[in-house]
């Protein structure tokens, strides 16, 4: 675990660094105003800022530090692992932001799945997606992609890989071939240096 996920603090100093004011101005239109919204892997809940006041939040994370920070500034934010089903409770919108590049490949499904079923209205994730297929394959490509992982490790696993904005679309557009994905269209907005991705329900 790299030093910017150990306390709040550190992981508060970097994170405006990528999450600019017209990212979250995007998240925010996305997630919508009168909602419950369950965040998932949500931290110390600082995506709640980032969401209108009339929004009912509550999130989830195994990271005890970031829930205490979160509890005692009265976020409701709960300790649960989010491949377990009992941490997920019915919800209008289920956010998920930068978390999915955290997952291996082989887990998405699962993941997924469990979002989907847990989304009343949409699910909305932020992903980050800043590397291109040529600035991958040139010189300092490859070195950027290290770097980065290094510096991305939130201690349940190292990041795999960066995906860039088309192959997230590839993989994601189908809903991984999940029958829950068939209640819900998709799209996908490019907020550089992230993409919003947006299932709705139909």
């Amino acid at each position: 675990m790299t030093f910017q996920y150990r306390w709040p603090w550190t992981y508060k100093l970097f994170i405006p660094l990528t999450q600019r004011k017209h990212v979250l101005e995007a998240f925010k239109q996305a997630v919508g105003v009168d909602v419950t919204v369950l965040d998932v892997a949500g931290g110390f809940g600082h995506m709640r800022r980032a969401m209108d006041s009339s929004v009912i939040y509550r999130g989830i994370d195994i990271n005890k530090t970031f829930i205490a920070y979160a509890q005692k500034r009265g976020t409701d934010m709960r300790y649960g692992d989010i491949f377990y089903p009992s941490a997920y409770e019915s919800s209008d919108v289920v956010v998920m932001s930068d978390v999915l590049h955290h997952i291996p490949r082989d887990k998405w499904p699962d993941l997924l799945r469990l979002t989907l079923s847990s989304a009343q209205q949409r699910l909305v994730i932020l992903e980050p997606a800043f590397l291109g297929v040529s600035n991958r394959n040139r010189m300092f490509g490859p070195l950027v992609d290290w770097l980065f992982k290094k510096l991305d490790n939130d201690g349940t696993g190292e990041v795999e890989t960066w995906y860039t904005k088309d192959e997230y679309v590839a993989m994601l557009e189908g809903g991984l071939g999940l029958k829950e994905a068939d209640e819900f269209s998709f799209s996908c907005e490019d907020v550089f240096p992230y993409l919003l991705i947006t299932y709705s329900r139909k």
